[in-house]
């Protein structure tokens, strides 16, 4: 697939004789746009919309002047992209900001981005541990002297236990209460909450201890292959795999597990039947503490790689 570069291109066009031009990968890049394509002109429509009512933050953009906040201090609880885009936020709000880094992070972006950072250690192997351990972290927030906690996505950001530890320690979790999380974060406990209010889900099992278990689970509700293993206490995309053949089984729970591990410090899973060919639909919901809760609409967020999302339109 050629794409037509320069000032006066339009992506997608054929190049004319003597103008620029660049070669892209064709495979991937026509899956995607045959995804892209039916919401397409929406979201070049909102895209649009944006571009002229929004302001950008790197041409004097002034804080909103947030009212009744109870800090001035964050911590962030997170690293990489995700962090810089938070520490950003803060400052673009003149709150002060404290990163977290592992050892291997030490030169990371994300260090450089905030007003003081602070190395994280955890007695577990590997560069990932160190942002997982709840006690390091809460430890660093008491340190800095940050009254809030963000905790971006992923990592601790869906962890009952963080959020409760933050709370112990007179630290404002931003997100939502402990409570919440542990109903809603437990994918298992989600779907039987879903279910006791007559939203229908498909069929799936409790937690799984072995393979052995996924098969007999299997059998004694006659569910048949494709099915999916996920984390239950996971999200993102991560600790997610496909299971097509009985041969793939085995291999499939373990790795499953053991990603959950990696990515969530929990390894317990689950399976789901899989269904082919499904749109990714999501509604988002955002609350402020006042009892005020409003939704964001429907977000189709289909275009994905790797179980992980591309676009969201």
């Amino acid at each position: 697939v050629w794409m037509r570069s320069g000032k006066h291109g339009e992506p997608g066009s054929w190049p004319a004789e003597g103008q620029e031009s660049c070669k892209v990968p064709s495979g991937r890049l026509l899956r995607l746009v045959e995804q892209l394509r039916p919401g397409l002109r929406e979201c070049s429509a909102a895209v649009e919309a944006l571009s002229v009512n929004s302001i950008d933050s790197r041409h004097g953009r002034k804080p909103r002047g947030l009212k009744g906040l109870k800090f001035a201090k964050v911590l962030i609880a997170n690293r990489g992209e995700i962090a810089v885009r938070v520490a950003r936020a803060c400052r673009e709000e003149g709150l002060q900001t404290v990163g977290i880094f592992a050892e291997e992070d030490a030169a990371s972006l994300h260090v450089k981005r905030v007003d003081e950072a602070l190395q994280v250690r955890s007695k577990n192997p590997g560069p990932i541990a160190p942002y997982l351990d709840v006690q390091s972290v809460v430890e660093a927030a008491k340190r800095s002297g940050a009254s809030a906690v963000h905790p971006g996505y992923g990592f601790l950001s869906e962890s009952a236990e963080f959020a409760a530890a933050c709370e112990a320690s007179g630290i404002t979790f931003i997100g939502p209460r402990a409570e919440t999380i542990a109903l809603l974060g437990d994918k298992v406990a989600a779907r039987e909450l879903a279910q006791s209010s007559d939203v229908p889900v498909l069929k799936g099992s409790p937690f799984l201890s072995s393979a052995q278990e996924a098969r007999d689970f299997l059998s004694r509700e006659a569910l048949p292959l494709p099915i999916i293993f996920k984390a239950a206490f996971g999200g993102g995309g991560r600790g997610m795999r496909l299971v097509r053949r009985d041969s793939e089984l085995n291999e499939a729970y373990e790795r499953c597990v053991s990603e959950a591990k990696t990515a969530f410090g929990n390894g317990s899973v689950f399976l789901e039947e899989f269904l082919e060919s499904a749109r990714h639909i999501e509604v988002q919901v955002v609350a402020d503490g006042q009892g005020r809760c409003a939704h964001l609409f429907e977000r189709d967020c289909s275009v994905q790689l790797r179980n992980q999302k591309v676009v969201e339109c």
